[in-house]
């Protein structure tokens, strides 16, 4: 039992530090994009990018369920942070000497992206532990979350005001780290410490998001609450973003002051 619960310690800190490294990344590239798309385009412009998310997701959710259904969870989880790495640095050039389009171009992808990764990483993690294992091991893997959230916040202000880094620069730190999750993944996959094999049910096949969330009345809550928690927040993200806008005329001086934000709220 001994060398079994080391290993399973050992996955559970690697998949800690994953979770880690991806919210780092993501509040890194979160700062910059809000600070980049009021630069170049105003706060006027958000609803429309909003939009334009929500009816693109609209189309991608399918082919990416279809994909998920015909593509291993690793394979997947590869081609997308290589994909993330090189449309990162795409911007990063792009961003030198941004347009609207640009900028209004990376806002959008900086969010969505964000969302497919933290999917695919609770998608390989739950493939992985049943009940038993979740309750044992979650705490830890989603204290890597908690704590990327406050150190991804603070480091985007550290880097620009001790370091000297420009708002663009932020992109190169987050793909830096996209790397290091790159890096992470592939040990896991080449230790074989997770099982790929699908699960298999002698009742049938598995029933639906739609029908487990319409069979469990606590599940439909949580539904109705995420709902309102999208409709609720373009509201709030527009009004501030405005404010911040208005306050500030300089993007790195704005994108400090955006950093401390954010470290507030995950702190």
């Amino acid at each position: 039992m001994a060398p079994v619960l080391k290993r399973q310690r050992l996955k559970a800190f690697l998949l800690a530090l994953n979770l880690l490294f991806i919210i780092v990344s993501y509040y890194t590239v979160k700062t910059a994009s809000r600070s980049i798309i009021l630069e170049d385009a105003g706060s006027a412009i958000l609803p429309y990018i909003w939009i334009g998310s929500a009816l693109l997701m609209i189309f991608l959710v399918p082919v990416y369920q279809w994909v998920c259904n015909h593509v291993s969870r690793f394979t997947l989880l590869f081609a997308t942070l290589l994909a993330t790495i090189f449309s990162m640095l795409v911007f990063w050039v792009a961003l030198q000497t941004p347009t609207i389009t640009e900028a209004a171009l990376f806002y959008g992808f900086s969010d969505i992206i964000s969302v497919v990764i933290v999917e695919q990483f609770w998608s390989l993690t739950n493939s992985e532990f049943r009940t038993h294992g979740a309750r044992r091991w979650y705490g830890i893997i989603g204290s890597g979350g908690l704590i990327g959230g406050l150190l991804g916040a603070v480091l985007a202000a550290q880097l620009i005001e001790r370091f000297g880094l420009s708002t663009n620069d932020l992109l190169l730190v987050a793909t830096l780290f996209i790397g290091v999750i790159l890096a992470t993944s592939i040990y896991l996959r080449s230790t074989a410490m997770f099982d790929e094999s699908p699960a298999t049910s002698a009742d049938g096949p598995a029933p639906t998001p739609a029908q487990v969330t319409s069979e469990n009345s606590y599940l439909l809550l949580v539904a109705v609450i995420l709902l309102l928690a999208q409709l609720a927040s373009p509201f709030i993200e527009y009004q501030f973003m405005t404010l911040v806008g208005d306050q500030f005329t300089d993007q790195d001086e704005r994108t400090v002051y955006l950093s401390h934000i954010f470290a507030w709220i995950s702190g």
